[in-house]
């Protein structure tokens, strides 16, 4: 009998030891995947300057003020989007600051220590514009593009690492340039050896099925401004079933990329049509639109209800809050949840627990069912031993 013990006590050791090492292998094995960095959930906001475009908008007491009703609300990832440099139009391939309308780097310096003074982690996100009022995704593809586009962004992956941001945003949104896969896997190469934290790309929704090299980045970024409907307020439920067919589809995608998806800029106008296409910004700017409280907010609860639970999501920032605390309001039309009803849906959503952690249950039950097939085959030879003890 002590021999059987002896065994019996091998197998609570053995079960053990294999279950404690199976809890931790899914972080080991995610950090491992990402150069060491660990993934979380990113209860988002986007943060801009646009509508109060000077150097030092975001060193004001306005936006310190403004930085903290957004953490009240529980956002605890802010995306820094550093507007302000400019390229003259989608032929020309320059790359430059307007310094009468751009942060200063003190500006940066400040509202990155304001954010994590406030416990929020921050994602560094550079955005260019066309002088021209075109969009950016329109830039053609050329090589001397490409040399200054890298010259550009080198310069801020080495701003975030000096200032230990989390997160850093190699670009946005420049549609017709990710073909050309050879420049953009160097520029990405060329960021990690700048910037050691977690790297995204932010795509537009009708372009990132085509990127052909998110193996290379951390995050899947999707600005997810995905048409909900052909109609003006169309009721949550319609929204959802439009989000059901979007969010199955970028399921099977996150199969097959094997990479967490974020959402790098998710939003709405509060203005009536706004679901039909999120991303028209001029859609306000229609003689005779209706400012639409409610379709804003039942955009947010449609989007909320139905992707709040997926394992493939890691994260929405919403677009966008600004830099004067008091914004928006019930007369405000654009995107900017700030004072108006979508403020309080994001801050209930942003108060409840995210549980859902991609890969670790694949990693888990792997993990278990060998413990099981350990204890049962030391089980068998407990048995046969058991068997073979002479009675009496």
């Amino acid at each position: 009998m002590a021999e059987l013990r002896s065994i019996f006590k091998a197998m609570l050791l053995t079960h053990f030891l294999l279950v404690t090492m199976f809890a931790f292998l899914p972080q080991a094995s995610v950090e491992e995947a990402s150069g060491g960095n660990t993934f979380a959930f990113q209860k988002g906001m986007s943060y801009a300057t646009y509508a109060n475009m000077t150097p030092d908008a975001f060193s004001s007491a306005e936006s310190a003020e403004s930085l903290r009703r957004m953490r009240q609300i529980g956002v605890e990832w802010v995306a820094i989007n550093v507007v302000g440099w400019y390229q003259t139009n989608a032929d020309s391939a320059d790359i430059h600051k307007n310094p009468k309308l751009a942060p200063t780097d003190e500006a940066l310096i400040h509202v990155i220590q304001r954010a994590h003074d406030l416990d929020m982690k921050v994602m560094l996100k550079p955005m260019i514009d066309l002088e021209d009022g075109r969009w950016r995704g329109e830039i053609r593809l050329s090589e001397p593009w490409f040399q200054n586009y890298s010259n550009y962004i080198y310069l801020f992956a080495e701003f975030a690492q000096e200032q230990n941001a989390e997160m850093f945003c190699v670009g946005t949104e420049y549609k017709s340039t990710t073909s050309w896969t050879p420049q953009w896997k160097g520029i990405i190469s060329g960021v990690r050896s700048r910037f050691h934290g977690n790297i995204t790309y932010a795509a537009s929704w009708d372009e990132f099925s085509s990127i052909s090299w998110w193996n290379d980045l951390d995050y899947v970024g999707i600005d997810a401004y995905f048409p909900l409907s052909s109609g003006n307020d169309p009721s949550i439920d319609e929204m959802k079933t439009a989000w059901e067919n979007i969010a199955s589809y970028l399921e099977s995608f996150y199969k097959k990329v094997e990479k967490p998806i974020i959402f790098s800029e998710i939003g709405y106008l509060s203005t009536d049509g706004t679901n039909k296409d999120p991303s028209n910004y001029r859609l306000q700017e229609i003689p005779g639109r209706l400012i639409d409280l409610q379709e804003q907010c039942d955009c947010y609860e449609a989007a909320f209800q139905t992707l709040w639970d997926r394992a493939w999501l890691y994260g929405l920032y919403w677009w966008y809050w600004q830099t004067n605390p008091n914004a928006g309001g019930s007369n405000n039309s654009d995107y900017t949840p700030q004072n108006k009803p979508a403020q309080g849906i994001i801050a209930h959503w942003y108060s409840l627990n995210y549980y859902s952690v991609p890969n670790r249950a694949d990693y888990t039950v792997w993990g278990l069912s060998l413990v099981a097939v350990v204890e049962t085959a030391m089980i068998g030879v407990l048995w046969k031993r058991r068997k073979s003890v002479p009675k009496g």
